[in-house]
């Protein structure tokens, strides 16, 4: 196995904040994933809110309908062997480029059965490379639901594991009720609503040392942990863990986290490491 394969996208900086333009010069792309595309109820209230929180910005939207991507079929090769030499990135290619290009990426998903639309997930797991070697790191993310009824949240919580995953940081997210949008009063609710998260997304954005939760540090705990237990099986992924200094990292970038969340987050750590090595794991009945 080479040392340097298809798995290098782009070197992660120190600290990312630093790389972000100012809020006029950025480029914002909308990742659409209705299939009702332009005519979306979800893509107007993320290209609203778009305009609102970067109104200086150029903006890219991409529909996932109307990109021909393959069915994920579950194989390992793309985590394996690396994703450019098993050809998986040439299914996503423009909307992997898009995501490259763009300073913040907002993610619009209707909500369908309490959570992601089917567009959507498919993408997540074409896209599963990225949580074992992230590479968006420190980059904004923002994230926009609408549903009938209820369930924005549940997708929210999905949909940020995720990307966090990725090496997003999301700094915003809006839910919304698609049956009530045409009411008065709940316009005006949505209008302050997107008044507040204007300034917060501007706080989050240029906060060079963005707070980090209990929940994300596990997460690249467990991450690590994986990565460590399977050098052998998938030798890129320790390769790209220990250029990048992870395996000793406290997390993907420099943050701030509640003072006990690192000695929780290693202890959790330490005990999955013996239930897998101990040969303790059990069916989940």
């Amino acid at each position: 196995m080479p040392a340097r394969t298809g798995c290098d996208r782009l070197d992660t900086p120190e600290n990312p904040v630093d790389q972000l333009p100012a809020r006029g010069a950025m480029r914002v792309l909308i990742l659409s994933a209705s299939p009702l595309a332009s005519q979306s109820v979800t893509f107007h209230l993320a290209e609203r809110l778009a305009g609102s929180l970067f109104p200086q910005a150029e903006r890219e939207v991409i529909h996932l309908h109307e990109v021909n991507l393959p069915a994920c079929d579950g194989q390992l090769d793309v985590i394996k062997e690396g994703e450019n030499l098993t050809g998986a990135m040439s299914g996503l290619g423009a909307v992997y480029s898009a995501m490259r290009r763009a300073d913040v990426v907002v993610f619009a998903s209707p909500v369908h059965n309490f959570t992601v639309s089917a567009l959507l997930k498919n993408f997540i797991d074409l896209m599963v490379f990225e949580s074992h070697r992230p590479s968006f790191i420190g980059k904004p993310a923002v994230l926009v639901a609408t549903a009938m009824g209820a369930g924005q949240d549940r997708l929210f919580a999905y949909l940020r594991d995720v990307v966090h995953s990725w090496g997003f940081r999301v700094v915003g997210c809006l839910g919304a009720a698609a049956s009530m949008l045409d009411e008065p009063w709940y316009e005006a609710r949505l209008q302050g609503a997107i008044g507040q998260l204007a300034g917060r997304v501007a706080t989050r954005i240029a906060d060079q040392r963005p707070r980090v939760g209990l929940r994300d540090v596990v997460a690249f705990n467990i991450w690590r942990l994986v990565v460590e237990i399977n050098r052998e099986n998938t030798p890129i992924d320790h390769e790209y863990w220990s250029r990048r200094g992870w395996l000793s990292a406290h997390y993907y970038y420099p943050c701030r986290t509640w003072p006990p969340a690192r000695w929780i987050a290693r202890l959790i750590a330490t005990a999955v490491r013996h239930q897998i090595i101990g040969r303790k794991l059990k069916p989940v009945t």
